[in-house]
């Protein structure tokens, strides 16, 4: 395997470690403030909503001005947002998810990069490595984090200052792998289009473009259509992910961040183990219409199911293990279903769009839970479950024009 390729790999594994690493400890800068839960959730949809608009501003520029420029750009934007943290005051932690998701579209990048270095039947193969690879970072942060503190075993908001330097040193090894980088755009104008600029932006957070090209897609392809508009339901409905976060560390469990932090470590495992064997082994053996069916029905109470667990962690995590087998099938199979229905000289499109329409999903989502959380703490899950009511009611609707097409 070259070695360029291998450096791509590396810093997109770090790249999520990093927000992983800190993910589970940003709950402590918020706790005791008035509307915790609602900072919390709002603090995500900031992140959610630059981080759509990074997308096509990095991956813009990197067409432009090089993969090695940017790369660079956003390994040492990371390292600098992490000082926002270390005050530990709830207004810095807005500033650093605002520039940690401008400077968040390293995902886009790498698998330009990685298609830049790939002949055209491994281009697949080494995306989808990529992919893998990244979401590992998704258990090494917790990971990561319960090392750190079992070897310096502090209390309270030290253990979130201890973190924030374990993300500092390795955004500071990502910047050293970025700079190891090697381009792999062969040409590039070194020219900024701010047109250009403003209508890729436009395209990806922009309601009124998205719906018009929503329409278009339509009327060509009604089946497309209605699978994209059920991913971006399942993406508001799977907000209660990170909805957790806030009920279980500001909620009756009173969770903390190193409890929040092996919480998470079992939902990566939990997901790891579940994809290997579920995709690995299960997916060509089952309908992907059954397997909807009962993923969708399930899942209805899977979700609901949250808001009335006794508060006691060991339910929390016992109830994961029933969502993983319910409701954690349905987001996978339709992304799948999407796949399936493009075809070569559309899916950058229909992918791209998707993209856009799940990023202000997350948004939405996140608003909304912010403000319910203030009302009753469990009131966000009635939310969440009844965005997966509406993906059952399209696919029961619907199913038939989607299958048959």
């Amino acid at each position: 395997m070259k070695i360029n390729l291998v450096l791509v790999y590396i810093l997109v594994v770090i790249d999520v470690t990093i927000g992983t690493l800190l993910g589970p400890f940003i709950p402590a800068i918020f706790a005791n403030l008035p509307g915790s839960t609602l900072l919390l959730q709002w603090s995500f949809a900031v992140f959610v909503f630059f981080q759509a608009i990074s997308g096509p501003i990095l991956g813009y520029l990197s067409d432009q001005f090089g993969r090695k420029p940017i790369f660079l750009l956003t390994a040492v934007a990371t390292f600098l947002s992490q000082g926002w943290l270390w005050p530990l005051k709830a207004s810095l932690v807005f500033v650093n998810r605002l520039s940690d998701g401008l400077t968040n579209g390293m995902a886009g990048m790498a698998k330009s990069a990685v298609t830049d270095m790939s002949k055209k039947e491994d281009v697949i193969r080494n995306s989808g490595l990529m992919d893998t690879i990244g979401g590992l970072g998704v258990i090494l942060g917790p990971a990561v984090a319960g090392i750190i503190l079992a070897v310096f075993p502090v209390e309270g908001k030290d253990q979130v200052r201890v973190v924030i330097y374990a993300a500092v040193f390795l955004a500071i090894i990502n910047i050293i792998v970025a700079s190891l980088f090697k381009e792999t755009l062969k040409t590039h104008v070194n020219k900024l289009d701010f047109s250009k600029l403003k209508l890729a932006v436009a395209e990806t957070v922009s309601p009124r473009i998205i719906l018009k090209r929503l329409l278009a897609i339509k009327k060509d392809n009604p089946a497309l259509a209605l699978i994209i508009v059920m991913q971006s339901l399942i993406t508001m409905s799977v907000g209660y992910y990170m909805y957790l976060m806030s009920y279980l560390t500001s909620g009756p469990i009173s969770l903390t961040p190193k409890e929040m932090n092996n919480f998470f470590l079992f939902i990566g495992l939990a997901i790891l183990v579940f994809n290997l064997i579920f995709f690995g082994f299960f997916i060509k053996r089952i309908k992907p219409e059954k397997l909807i069916n009962y993923s969708l029905f399930t899942g209805i109470f899977a979700v609901a199911m949250y808001a009335f667990l006794p508060a006691n962690i060991t339910y929390f995590y016992a109830w994961l293990a029933v969502d993983f087998l319910t409701y954690g099938f349905a987001f996978g199979v339709i992304g799948g279903m999407l796949a399936s229905k493009t075809d070569d000289a559309t899916r950058g499109q229909v992918l791209g769009l998707s993209g856009g329409l799940s990023a202000l999903s997350a948004f939405l989502t996140s608003i909304v839970a912010g403000l319910l959380s203030l009302i009753d703490m469990r009131l966000p899950f009635a939310w969440f479950t009844l965005c997966v009511v509406a993906v059952f009611v399209l696919w029961t609707k619907y199913k038939r024009i989607i299958i048959d097409r």
